[in-house]
């Protein structure tokens, strides 16, 4: 192999390792999914979750947090996903000013190395693709986030 084969080589595994060590590609466990509206009103503009599914370990299972708001009532609930169809988003988005969805993701555990989490925004297709408890790799851009691949689905390892 010649010296300019190397150099490349050499580069290439050295930038991989970078954008995975400095947080712009990571292998992460979605612990948490979100919706997160805006309203205005009289007396104020007031931003609260109007779902928010969490999963922190196999032996608890995942759950949702606090009341689910009626426009999304009829399609989650114990035992389903949160997932948020198109008549659904736009119901939302009639009804509120914004409309955000969001991840909290947290490193896989390795031994002796502690569990990073954060939160991100992420598009609408992405969060519907993505369940708590998976295993996905995430490309993460300031407060962004985009699923490149699911690694591992929840349900395969519980």
């Amino acid at each position: 192999m010649n010296r300019r084969a190397v150099l490349a080589a050499v580069s290439s595994v050295a930038l991989a390792g970078c954008t995975t060590r400095f947080g712009y590609t990571n292998r992460v466990e979605v612990v948490q999914k979100f919706v997160r509206v805006t309203d205005h009103r009289e007396d104020g503009r007031y931003i609260f979750d109007v779902a928010d599914r969490q999963y922190w370990s196999a032996v608890d299972g995942p759950w949702y947090s606090g009341e689910v708001h009626d426009l999304l009532a009829d399609e989650v609930g114990d035992g389903k996903p949160l997932v948020v169809t198109d008549a659904t988003a736009r119901a939302l988005e009639r009804r509120f000013a914004e409309v955000r969805y969001g991840v909290r993701t947290c490193t896989v555990v390795r031994t002796d190395e502690s569990r990073h989490c954060r939160a991100a925004w992420i598009a609408r297709d992405d969060f519907n693709e993505i369940e708590v408890g998976d295993v996905v790799t995430v490309q993460f851009d300031d407060e962004r986030a985009r699923v490149t691949s699911v690694v591992q689905r929840r349900r395969y390892r519980d």
